[in-house]
């Protein structure tokens, strides 16, 4: 046990745990794409733009930690029929007045409220909705300059955005891509799919590769003849899909990846497999098993004091009102400093939100609560990093007395307690459960384990007292206190938060 220990120290002093645990376990290193987030232009990120952001950025800073040359890309959906609506509903409902009056983040709100109002007509006025489509293929044929500057705003404003939210959450990405980039490679393919005989154009005008096979519906009979992938819609303009190959394509010559990894919804796995199945028929079988889809479940809902929310905004905006409202009433949460109040407030509800999405197996569909996630007393977010604050301010108290505990702890007995023994058992699992997390791509097995350990150190602080022992007795108890807010604080920056130190 006090060599499982000293590796962990020694981890500790070289910068991280987490990544020279994995490295000395000297995985083959491989070239690995991920794409995650990837949002679309001119509308709310959503719950689902969340999950995708924190569940990607979790297995990006595991395979990096791990020794892999990783590239994170972020593939904006700035094209597509939703362009098409956001464009005439502008032309229908945005004042020129209002709009050259209005700062980026109100122009920003007005894109979305438009996009909201263009979608809803479009679903109950035929013409409306025609009109819409023939605005997109109007501007992929390149026949419609007066709609540019509209979609251009779009995408400057949205960006700007994005780098304003994703800077909140310190996500960041190798390189930002997206649709519009692959639109001209995206025909030119389908053309050549045409002359190959790969695809054909069917008598409605629409462009197809037939006998793709829907492998999702393992019910579905030899004579499900119509089963097809469309890469062509019958006014010659591209579809998502063929966005996606061209796109593919495209990130191979860029870095000829070992693996592509894609952090997407449960709901688009025809889609994959489609993709896969159309890389088969074009000859680029190896292409295609190196295309893995990490699924993820859906958010059913999610409920604050004030309602359900859809917007990642309003959530993180409940968020820090209820942790305000945590830090001002209750006996056990307390900031110093008056200043640190917002940002220990913010760092709480997005513990409560991440460590509640990422405590169970991303294929699950769940709803989201902030009344269980707030929960102090139970498996949560904040619940860790109140357990890791209190674990630093033992340090805090003890350091002066005690001196280079980590040093001289080696020259006593270890704990002979036996919560003590139970909770240098959990340390030395660690390396067994980042290795289980990241062959699966789980970050549950992460989080649960930080509850486990979180929880287990509470229950330890009074029978390892520090306080008033002889120094064969503190010294190794507050090393192994350390040692475990020294993991604790790795897990928490694992999952893309800042462990809190004081609260």
């Amino acid at each position: 046990m006090r060599a499982v220990l000293d590796r962990l120290q020694t981890a500790h002093k070289n910068g991280s745990i987490i990544r020279e645990l994995l490295r000395q376990k000297g995985h083959s290193k491989k070239k690995i794409v991920i794409d995650f987030s990837s949002p679309n232009i001119a509308k709310p990120f959503h719950v689902g733009n969340l999950r995708s952001t924190i569940i990607g950025q979790y297995v990006d800073y595991l395979l990096r930690s791990a020794g892999h040359e990783v590239t994170s890309i972020n593939y904006l959906g700035d094209w597509g029929s939703q362009i098409g609506l956001m464009v005439r509903g502008f032309r229908k409902f945005v004042d020129d007045s209002a709009w050259n009056d209005a700062d980026a983040s109100k122009r920003l709100k007005l894109l979305r409220d438009t996009y909201v109002r263009s979608a809803t007509l479009a679903q109950t006025d035929e013409r409306y909705a025609r009109e819409s489509r023939e605005v997109f293929a109007r501007m992929e044929a390149q026949k419609s300059d007066e709609h540019w500057p509209i979609w251009q705003q779009a995408s400057e404003i949205s960006r700007q955005h994005l780098n304003h939210f994703y800077a909140m959450l310190n996500v960041r990405f190798d390189r930002w891509d997206c649709e519009s980039a692959h639109v001209t490679a995206a025909k030119e393919m389908v053309d050549q799919l045409i002359e190959r005989r790969i695809a054909e154009r069917r008598d409605d005008g629409l462009c197809v590769v037939h006998s793709v096979v829907n492998s999702v519906d393992t019910n579905a009979s030899a004579s499900s003849s119509e089963l097809y992938a469309l890469l062509r819609k019958a006014d010659n303009s591209t579809l998502y899909l063929t966005r996606e190959l061209a796109a593919i394509f495209d990130r191979r010559r860029r870095y000829d990846a070992d693996e592509y990894l894609y952090v997407v919804e449960n709901g688009q796995r025809l889609h994959f497999e489609q993709l896969k199945l159309v890389l088969r028929r074009m000859g680029e079988g190896e292409l295609a098993e190196k295309v893995e889809h990490v699924n993820f479940g859906h958010v059913m809902g999610m409920s604050t004091r004030a309602g359900r929310v859809e917007l990642v905004d309003d959530l993180l905006d409940a968020g820090v009102r209820l942790a305000n409202d945590v830090i001002l009433h209750s006996h056990s949460v307390k900031v110093a400093k008056e200043e640190d109040v917002q940002s220990v407030a913010f760092q709480l509800a997005l513990s409560a939100i991440i460590a509640n999405d990422l405590k169970r197996r991303r294929a699950s569909d769940y709803e989201f609560s902030f009344e269980r996630a707030f929960n102090f007393k139970d498996d949560s977010g904040p619940m860790i990093q109140m357990k890791h604050a209190r674990l630093c301010g033992i340090e805090r108290r003890n350091r002066e007395e005690f001196g280079d505990f980590e040093i001289s702890w080696v020259d006593y007995p270890l704990e002979e307690s036996d919560v003590g023994k139970e909770l240098m058992k959990r340390l030395s699992l660690f390396e067994a459960t980042l290795e289980e997390s990241l062959s699966q791509l789980q970050p549950c097995v992460l989080v649960v384990y930080a509850f486990q350990l979180a929880r287990l150190s509470a229950s330890a602080l009074k029978p390892l007292r520090v306080i008033g022992q002889p120094k064969e007795i503190a010294v190794p108890r507050l090393f192994i206190l350390s040692l475990t807010r020294k993991v604790l604080a790795e897990c928490l920056i694992a999952l893309g938060l800042t462990p809190l130190e004081e609260m």
